[in-house]
């Protein structure tokens, strides 16, 4: 059964075929390709759960599979991308939900993480949340906390 993607096809994605001079470059267009045809879809949708706009779901899937096609080595050296594609999408919805949108206002951290924990295991990969929430706690640990109002950390950077 062919799968027909609406919006983004890979060749807007991946590596120009004109570009792609050398051996290694057809073969990073060709990856990314396989792994967009293979993935987007059910990136996409999770993404649409996450934000609850298919448009902007479509953009940052996008964007997941454009940031890998820039990133070669990452190709060569990581055995599991689907990993990957899921913790960089996962990142991407949830900076959408924190920042402001022309057709609704960024969420406070706790209603975002709130959001995605009562869905884990149902509308998101169990493994997803856990390991997202691990990053979320890690990196707190690390730097100054993540701002419960996004629109106050905007306001003191100004």
């Amino acid at each position: 059964m062919d799968v027909v993607l609406t919006g983004v096809q890979p060749d807007e994605i991946a590596l120009n075929p004109a570009e792609a001079g050398a051996a290694g470059d057809s073969r990073i267009a060709a990856s990314v390709e396989a792994l967009f045809r293979e993935h987007y879809g059910r990136i996409a949708g999770m993404l649409t759960r996450l934000t609850g706009d298919r448009a902007h779901s479509e953009e940052i899937a996008s964007d997941v599979f454009h940031k890998l096609s820039q990133r070669p080595a990452l190709l060569e050296s990581r055995e599991d991308l689907t990993a990957w594609i899921y913790r960089v999408a996962t990142n991407a919805g949830f900076d959408a939900l924190r920042t402001n949108r022309p057709y609704r206002d960024a969420w406070p951290l706790q209603q975002t993480l709130t959001y995605i924990q009562e869905r884990a295991g149902m509308e998101f990969d169990q493994s997803i949340v856990t390991a997202f929430m691990a990053m979320i706690d890690k990196w707190e640990s690390q730097v100054s906390p993540i701002p419960a109002d996004p629109s106050s950390s905007l306001a003191q950077a100004s």
